[in-house]
Formats: C-alpha cells, structure tokens, sequence
C-alpha cells in the first residue's frame, strides 16, 4: 500500500475515456484506508538479578478475510521493550529499539540491580505508519543470583 494513502482523505479517481458507442465519464470518490493490526507473541522469561537476558518479540499482521484468518510476519517498523510500564534504555539513557526483520525483533539487555527478585509485566509496543499501535505483554520472573 502507499503510504500517501493514510493521510486524510484520500481521493481516488477512475476515468472511462469512452468510445464511439459508450460516452466517456469520471467518477470520484474518497477512500476509506484503515491501518493493519499486529499481533505481538512474547515468550515468559525467568532470568537472575542483573543478568543479561535476550528478548525476542514475533510480530504479525492479521489478515482477516470472509473465509479464515491468517498471520503474517511483518517486516518494517520498530518496537520498544518495556518492564512494568518503563521503556528499556541504554547506559546513555537512549530508548533501546529493535527493528522488525521477518517478523522478529529482538535486543539483549542487562538487568539493573534495580530490579529485585520478583515477578513483573515485560512489554512490547509496536509502531509503524501502516498500522496501529499494537502491545504484547508476558510475565519476567527475577529470581535471586
């Protein structure tokens, strides 16, 4: 699809230039273009206080037609990682992204000795001009070193 579609009403024209028989006519319309949906699969995780772990999030569209649905891997676009809501960052601070190849995204990241033994919410959060918003969620179990 292109991109220019998505802005704000987007117009699309047919023209029948006619013939001898038929008289020639232009038809205008605005189109309806709507953003796909992902669909983002996180593995649990249990790792040990301030290891390094590799996270790996399976990225998707869905394709829903009349008949069946199927998933499809997405390639484009970049995601965040999260933990209990806190967007992962780097040693300078910088948002840790990973780009989407083939339907996979994926970082390595050490724990800081912030986070203690305990169970929490590991996040994904997908973004791309050709679909929506799209978040995975899985449990990330710390467990004492």
């Amino acid at each position: 699809m292109n991109s220019n579609w998505l802005r704000q009403n987007p117009t699309i024209t047919t023209v029948y230039s006619g013939n001898g028989i038929i008289l020639g006519s232009t038809y205008t319309d605005v189109m309806n273009i709507t953003k796909a949906k992902a669909h983002i699969e996180l593995e649990p995780q249990t790792a040990e206080e301030k290891s390094q772990i590799t996270i790996t999030a399976k990225i998707t569209n869905e394709i829903i037609n009349e008949n069946s649905q199927t998933n499809n891997k997405v390639t484009g676009g970049r995601v965040i990682f999260k933990i209990n809501g806190r967007t992962l960052k780097d040693s300078n601070n910088n948002v840790i992204y990973a780009t989407v190849e083939n339907g996979v995204a994926s970082i390595t990241y050490t724990l800081p000795s912030t986070l203690k033994s305990k169970e929490y919410t590991l996040s994904c959060v997908y973004g791309h001009k050709l679909y929506e918003r799209s978040e995975g969620n899985t449990t990330l179990t710390i467990v004492k070193s």
